[in-house]
């Protein structure tokens, strides 16, 4: 029955089409051939555009720059926490394998994509980036009863997976990586890091805010242990200090032999004030000696033990102190979580908690070789219009949003050599994953549309990569080093291969003329026409859907499944 015997629907099916027809004269169509055939094209550039498809995934997980973090979150580095809007290229940014690694780009977009919001039992401050947002997790695991114990022999062999985060669900575990520090034998003696944490704990430099005449050490009452070893330590590397007994409190001076100097020393390693201070990377980049020397001096300074609950708790106003105290409970085995208390008054700082149970392991979390997985506890889908941040980053392509390991950004390399990441044996899950080639062709194939009109000599997008991209780049060069007006046979022989075809047989180059023939009759610039496509702007950040308008979706690039005919002309036949 024709189109007009069917009422309305048919005039607006007929509607439809012109729309989009009109729509689609200045949007790329994406070459493909289907299954047993051969079609003849014609290139119009030889400049090859890569881009990554860890950006823009074409093989239905679709991803494309967008995917980032909001602002507010706090990024993991070797100089302390610091805000995502806040980090610079040359940054040292914690990786998700527990190495500290350099910042090679940062990325700021507007968005309107919903924002998923995902809180860990263990982790005080949730995490919050676009639903789209690789992460790493583990599944939760059917174990039945006992499911405490099962679920922690469960995480000891476990292996993370990559996905969005509005694939993770209460219940499953995400990934807080140890820091692997090289140890330093040598550098710094436990008692020097016992000293250094206890000063960065609980000392302050003599002087006031503008001179700088000696250090003091402030100990508890019931501690005077602990004073005495201060004093012993001080004494060992040279220094004369001296205990004193002020309101109920321990007070260790030490201004001589040379105050200044002293002052100068532990202000530099530790800082001055509360709550800037921190602990000198020596002791981060410690043995496990020093290390667990530094944790023992700053539970000894801002400690406590809770032996009825068997727990142990540190407490700052500095943030990079809590966290690096968090690092060096983690890196012994600890398995620690942390909390902080705002008062919200315009005068005092927020109070910030990291505890641990003295067995080690705590409900909701469980320590392995390399780090901590910690229990989801919630995750939330949320609206969001603004400003979001990525960041690229070397080798790992991956750093920590709230001490959480997620995967990065990764921009785009201009070569055609395999994708670093994908040469990473163990990264399983983006094996597969390349760059893409994008070039401009004169697609010669025929075909008839709906209304009857004749289709042929349609300026298309090819896409390529794997063999064919190789193929290409090889024909590239037997060609003097140009592509333009080539001609080929291209060949697709089953459903399994490549939808762009596999066999290319070269039939003949075109001069410019001969390329303008094939433009349309009623074109109206032939030599804009036979001009490639402006890959830039054409790929440059923008939304899903309007990506997908662009590639299409129902023949993959790549992909090894069965072709679907074209059903109609422009848009609705790309996809």
């Amino acid at each position: 029955m024709e189109w007009y015997k069917k009422g309305s629907d048919g005039a607006k099916a007929a509607k439809r089409e012109d729309k989009q027809r009109e729509k689609s004269r200045d949007q790329p169509h994406r070459f493909w051939i289907p299954p047993e055939k051969t079609v003849a094209i014609t290139f119009l550039d030889t400049e090859f555009f890569f881009f990554k498809e860890h950006n823009l995934h074409l093989n239905g997980n679709w991803r494309n720059w967008e995917t980032s973090c909001l602002p507010g979150n706090k990024i993991f580095t070797d100089k302390g926490p610091k805000l995502i809007e806040d980090v610079v290229v040359g940054d040292i940014v914690l990786t998700h394998k527990g190495n500290y690694q350099e910042v090679t780009a940062t990325h700021e977009y507007p968005t309107d994509k919903d924002s998923v919001t995902i809180q860990c039992g263990k982790m005080c401050v949730p995490m919050r980036v676009t639903h789209d947002h690789k992460v790493f997790y583990v599944k939760q695991p059917d174990t039945g009863s006992g499911r405490i114990e099962r679920h922690r022999k469960f995480l000891d062999s476990a292996e993370l997976v990559e996905g969005t985060a509005d694939g993770v669900k209460a219940g499953d575990y995400m990934f807080v990586p140890a820091p692997k520090q090289t140890e330093q034998d040598g550098v710094i003696t436990p008692d020097e890091a016992w000293l250094l944490a206890q000063y960065a704990s609980d000392g302050s430099k003599e002087g006031g805010t503008t001179k700088d005449t000696g250090i003091c050490i402030s100990v508890s009452p019931h501690k005077k242990n602990v004073a005495d070893k201060i004093v012993r330590i001080l004494t060992e590397i040279g220094y004369s200090p001296r205990l004193v007994e002020q309101h109920n409190v321990f007070r260790v001076f030490c201004q001589s032999p040379d105050g200044a100097a002293i002052s100068k020393r532990f202000k530099g390693m530790c800082g001055s004030r509360t709550f800037e201070k921190q602990l000198p990377d020596e002791i981060m980049f410690g043995s496990l000696d020093v290390v667990d020397a530094a944790l023992t001096g700053l539970v000894d300074g801002d400690g406590y033990v809770d032996e009825e609950y068997s727990s142990v708790s540190f407490t700052s106003t500095s943030f990079k102190l809590a966290m690096q105290c968090f690092h060096l409970a983690l890196r012994l085995g600890k398995a620690p979580s942390w909390r902080y208390i705002d008062l919200r008054d315009g005068v005092r700082h927020p109070f910030y908690t990291i505890q641990w149970s003295v067995g080690g392991q705590q409900y909701n979390s469980h320590v392995v070789g390399d780090g901590m997985f910690v229990k989801v506890k919630s995750v939330d889908r949320i609206p969001y219009a603004g400003l979001v941040y990525d960041i690229t980053v070397g080798e790992d392509h991956s750093f920590t949003i709230e001490g959480v390991a997620v995967r990065n950004c990764l921009a785009d390399i201009p070569d055609a050599d395999d994708c670093p990441l994908c040469e990473h044996t163990d990264l399983s899950y983006v094996s597969g994953y390349s760059y893409v080639a994008m070039l401009s062709i004169i697609d010669h194939s025929e075909f008839t549309s709906k209304r009857g009109a004749l289709i042929k000599d349609t300026k298309k997008l090819i896409a390529m990569k794997g063999t064919v991209r190789d193929k290409m780049l090889k024909q590239k060069e037997r060609k003097d080093g140009s592509l333009v007006g080539c001609t080929y046979e291209v060949t697709r022989y089953t459903a399994k291969e490549n939808s762009t075809g596999t066999d290319f047989e070269f039939i003949k180059r075109c001069t410019p003329e001969e390329l303008k023939e094939y433009a349309p009759a009623d074109c109206k610039n032939a030599d804009e026409w036979i001009a490639a496509y402006d890959y830039e702007k054409l790929f440059q950040p923008k939304s899903v859907e309007a990506l997908r308008e662009i590639i299409g979706i129902d023949a993959p690039i790549g992909a090894e499944d069965k072709a679907t005919p074209p059903d109609g002309e422009g848009l609705k036949a790309l996809l």
